[in-house]
């Protein structure tokens, strides 16, 4: 079938999708497709060369659907590819080009789909990753501007995915509840189901920094992206923009990785060149450190992970999911590690302190009266006895 020379069959597939991270997934893996079939080496397009790659891919794909391909081997041909890969890349890539296919009309059959699945990696992830402690999210921490400590704060203290994060608007989160609120809306979440978390104190005062030069950065951000715009590159940034993280995944991405160099972290994976300390890793901090304090279902609920949901917030209100959460906060805290119950005792030993010296000012002020009078009185008696003394030299 002919396509015509504007149609954009990638574009349009994409444009079912919502979410970010998927869009940008999804059109990896159909250029990777085309990439592999057409026998072309992989080039990421960068810069002002993005325009340029975007219309080659776009007439490749109008060229695959215009050709009577067999189908089931190319696909054969595009999972062989993967022999060496991560099996959930694999997974997601596949996944991407037979809705790519289905979109476009074209259906495999049953024998065709079991083939490919045969093909495929098995297993799960082959990165060894590395664990995040608090020791390594203060170096972090300490290589990230305003907006990285803001954002990955948020994350450690959590459990909220990167997508669900960067979909935050203003009024989702309440900066004055204790501990600070966070309405993770259904529309944001994997699972379509709305929940509830908290940040930590700490991660709260660098929310708090992150919005005080928010608006500039959004501006200052809208006339870097103008060339990009200008050259079909990038989409068109809204000065009027409500998320709270008003930046892509893959701004994120770079603040990240900037950190892990600087910070001297960036190993990789020997076996998939992945890095090992990956910003996912955050929601496993957030889970081991709370659950060491908390119930795990309601570490699981927090995390918005399905089975736990509905569960959770039936045995447990708003506020005893806050009160909880306090229980787990100091383990979710980076750089300050005394517990609300630690500071208390030292503010209650303070206060005893400062009452005592003040006792102990009265009561020397008091001593050293008594002793005035003392010797005061004993001056006086001294005056009549040298009197009578005189008296009775007189006699």
């Amino acid at each position: 079938m002919n396509q015509p020379t504007n149609h954009q069959p990638i574009q349009e597939f994409l444009e079912l999708y919502n979410k970010e991270r998927t869009v940008y997934t999804y059109q990896s893996g159909v250029r990777a497709f085309l990439d592999c079939v057409y026998d072309r080496p992989r080039v990421k397009a960068r810069g002002f060369k993005g325009r340029q790659k975007h219309e080659e891919y776009e007439a490749l794909a109008r060229q695959y659907l215009s050709e009577d391909r067999d189908i089931g081997r190319d696909l054969l041909l595009f999972a062989a590819m993967f022999k060496d890969k991560p099996p959930y890349t694999a997974r997601i890539y596949m996944t991407a080009v037979r809705e790519f296919l289905d979109y476009h009309g074209i259906e495999l059959s049953k024998r065709e789909l079991k083939n490919v699945r045969r093909k495929m990696p098995k297993g799960k992830s082959r990165t060894t990753e590395k664990i995040i402690d608090t020791e390594i999210l203060q170096s972090l921490f300490h290589q990230m501007d305003t907006k990285g400590r803001a954002f990955f704060m948020l994350l450690a203290s959590s459990g909220t995915r990167i997508g669900e994060a960067l979909q935050l608007e203003l009024d989702d989160i309440d900066l004055q509840a204790t501990p600070c609120k966070v309405t993770i809306r259904q529309e944001y979440t994997k699972n379509s189901e709305q929940r509830i978390t908290f940040i930590s104190d700490e991660a709260r005062s660098a929310l708090k920094e992150w919005l005080k030069i928010r608006q500039n950065y959004l501006e200052s951000s809208i006339n870097r992206n103008s060339g990009l715009v200008r050259e079909g590159i990038s989409k068109e940034k809204s000065a009027d923009d409500s998320r709270i993280f008003p930046f892509a995944i893959s701004t994120a991405s770079t603040v990240w990785k900037t950190a892990l160099k600087n910070a001297e972290l960036a190993s990789k994976d020997r076996n998939t060149d992945r890095i090992q300390i990956r910003p996912h890793s955050l929601r496993k901090f957030f889970r081991s450190q709370a659950a060491l304090h908390i119930p795990v279902d309601v570490v699981e609920a927090m995390m918005g992970h399905e089975g736990y949901l509905t569960g959770a917030y039936r045995r447990y209100s708003d506020d005893q999911m806050a009160t909880l959460y306090q229980k787990a906060e100091q383990a979710l805290t980076v750089f300050v590690q005394e517990d609300k119950e630690t500071r208390n005792r030292v503010e209650h030993l303070e206060a005893e302190l400062t009452r005592l010296k003040e006792e102990n000012q009265a009561m020397r002020i008091a001593e050293q009266s008594a002793m005035f009078q003392k010797l005061l009185s004993l001056s006086q008696d001294q005056e009549k006895l040298d009197k009578l003394l005189a008296v009775a030299d007189r006699l």
